[in-house]
């Protein structure tokens, strides 16, 4: 999770954007599939999950994506979601 994590930002900067967003939608399963297991989730509630402080770092990296993108409103969405989290 943490290593694909690292990975999406450094590509970030470089502006690799699209496989940036690659590496944190992989980080983000990662982390999803970490979290179900050390909580003892079923599958199905992975939705509950998707507000898990341990996927903010990840929304606000894949918002940036988006706002680099010309996505401003999608990316004002993400960060909006992890503010009220």
């Amino acid at each position: 999770c943490e290593l694909c994590f690292n990975l999406a930002c450094a590509l970030i900067e470089e502006a690799k954007l699209g496989e940036a967003e690659e590496r944190l939608q992989k980080a983000k399963e990662l982390c999803v599939a970490e979290l179900i297991q050390a909580e003892e989730l079923a599958e199905e509630d992975a939705e509950t999950i998707e507000v898990h402080e341990e996927l903010a770092a990840i929304h606000v990296q894949r918002g940036c994506v988006l706002q680099r993108r010309g996505q401003s409103d999608e990316a004002m969405e993400l960060y909006q979601r992890v503010l009220k989290q």
